[in-house]
């Protein structure tokens, strides 16, 4: 919530809302995360080791 509702300033509550789907994009796809390696989460879950029962 920080970083999408509350890292903007957004003329109205509705346009803070469209705007989420490319907030989401950035942030799953590109946004480098700490705690990944600096990995996106995307590039993250193509990694995961497949468990088969």
């Amino acid at each position: 919530m920080r970083e999408w509702a509350y890292g903007a300033a957004y003329t109205t509550s509705a346009a803070r809302n469209r705007d989420l789907p490319r907030w989401l994009d950035w942030f799953n796809e590109k946004r480098p995360h700490s705690a990944l390696k600096g990995q996106a989460p995307a590039q993250t879950l193509n990694n995961l080791p497949r468990f088969h029962t």
